[in-house]
């Protein structure tokens, strides 16, 4: 490389970063799935509250008389305030900034349980969270401290799930995001809950019109973002890492993200190469399954997956070319 193109490739890549559009920020496990558990923040959240007091609970777990169906997915999260002035709040470090200067819309479903039986350790005695909350919003840059609120909901008191969308316009840049349970009003701590769930991209307001309608995705075929063990990891790391993913919206203006058109391809003559690099005896049959169930989980919006083997010449570490057969997802 000349002396000139190594000083002007640096420029470029920054002029070219400068005039992207504002694109949306994902939120990792939006769908906050994870197995039901009492004091446990779901995979890809953090606990975020007082010391001393536990964290949030996945549900249903069968606890604390909660018996509400989750909104999207499998699980959903209760965040309560107690009568000892404390709140639950969760977080999670962004996969990309929020900026200043630009206004995202975030959707979240929330409701009210109107059971949430606990105890109290200001009284000692059982007690029932089950008065209506806030739902706040805060940006911050570390996991909990230096945070500024960005926005507050109304009093979340219905029975049952609805969309709550928030505006949030930064004045500064951040890169955690932080969802806490507030009291209504500054006055005599008490305790109360809501529930939340399906916690959405949070989109630049200049993209909410360009997302295509005829990309629309309908909410009960968009699949939670599931974690997996041991091989299974791989795939799923696989398929969130080969595709660009692009921003739609339902009819109810719920938003998603996903790649439609994109082809991933995994480099294997047949699935037992596969499972032998990962030292697992898997047939064709079960890993084409698996690749289904991980690609409507990464945010693929699909019914149905065609594989296909399609042979390809690939270049090995030792510059030899080699044929070999890919198994190709067909989206």
């Amino acid at each position: 490389m000349s002396h000139y193109m190594k000083v002007l490739m640096p420029c470029l890549v920054l002029f070219l970063h400068s005039t992207l559009p504002n694109q949306p920020v994902f939120i990792r496990n939006g769908s906050l799935e994870d197995m039901p558990s009492s004091g446990k923040p779901p995979r890809e959240w953090f606990f975020c509250g007082a010391v001393g007091e536990s964290p949030p609970d996945i549900h249903p777990n069968g606890l604390f008389g909660v018996t509400k169906a989750p909104a999207h997915g499998a699980t959903f999260v209760g965040l309560v305030v107690r009568d000892n002035g404390t709140s639950e709040a969760i977080g999670q470090q962004l996969a990309s900034p929020l900026k200043p200067g630009v206004c995202y819309r975030m959707r979240v479903y929330a409701c009210r349980s109107e059971n949430y039986l606990s105890y109290s350790r200001k009284t000692r005695m059982p007690a029932n969270y089950n008065n209506p909350v806030r739902l706040s919003v805060w940006g911050g840059n570390q996991l909990c401290y230096n945070r500024d609120l960005l926005a507050v909901s109304v009093p979340v008191d219905w029975p049952d799930w609805q969309p709550i969308d928030f505006d949030l316009c930064p004045g500064k840049a951040y890169n955690h995001l932080i969802l806490e349970a507030a009291p209504l009003e500054d006055g005599e701590p008490y305790n109360g809950n809501v529930l939340i769930d399906f916690i959405q991209p949070l989109i630049p307001y200049d993209t909410l019109a360009d997302r295509p309608e005829a990309e629309m995705v309908k909410m009960e075929d968009a699949k939670p973002d599931l974690g997996r063990e041991s091989w299974e990891t791989l795939i799923h790391r696989t398929l969130r890492s080969q595709g660009l993913r692009s921003v739609f919206e339902d009819p109810s203006g719920n938003a998603y993200h996903a790649n439609p058109d994109w082809w991933i391809f995994f480099r294997t003559a047949v699935a037992d190469e596969m499972a032998v690099q990962l030292n697992l005896s898997a047939g064709r049959s079960d890993l084409e399954q698996v690749i289904r169930e991980a690609a409507l989980e990464a945010g693929y919006p699909l019914n149905h997956l065609r594989l296909k083997k399609n042979r390809r010449k690939t270049r090995d570490p030792g510059f030899r070319w080699k044929s070999r057969q890919l198994l190709v997802v067909d989206l």
